[in-house]
């Protein structure tokens, strides 16, 4: 875990190093060990995210990502969420969690969501020309 995020190693070049140690791991026992440590993990960040959306304040940033999806590559949406109140003199825990999620807007993680009009642009209802995350 520490090797793919923290160090940003992908699963095939670690594995490439463990090789080289003589210790003989398939990518997919490492892509196994990721996906259950998130499982475990998993608790957690909804907890941390059911305090982030009690904020007062709460940043956010969207930006797009390639998604594999069944032999094709399609566009998903990256949301990071940060809380610091520490300007406002506030006492709150400073926070970021991200959440990937293939079709997802940001109000289906936070319900009530301020945008931008930048950020609207992009998200905007051909039926309405409105932002769905923007508040009015």
């Amino acid at each position: 875990m520490v090797g793919k995020y923290a160090d940003h190693l992908p699963l095939y070049r670690q594995a490439q190093i463990y090789a080289r140690q003589g210790v003989n791991l398939d990518r997919s026992t490492l892509a196994d060990w990721v996906g259950k440590a998130a499982f475990l993990l998993r608790p957690i960040h909804e907890r941390l995210f059911e305090r982030l959306k009690a904020s007062g304040k709460l940043f956010a940033d969207e930006t797009t990502a390639p998604v594999l999806d069944r032999g094709r590559t399609k566009t998903g949406q990256l949301f990071a969420y940060a809380r610091d109140d520490r300007p406002w003199g506030g006492i709150a825990d400073l926070a970021s969690p991200i959440s990937m999620r293939p079709t997802a807007r940001p109000n289906s993680h936070c319900g009530t969501f301020r945008a931008s009009s930048e950020s609207c642009k992009s998200t905007a209802t051909p039926d309405t020309g409105r932002c769905p995350s923007a508040m009015p």
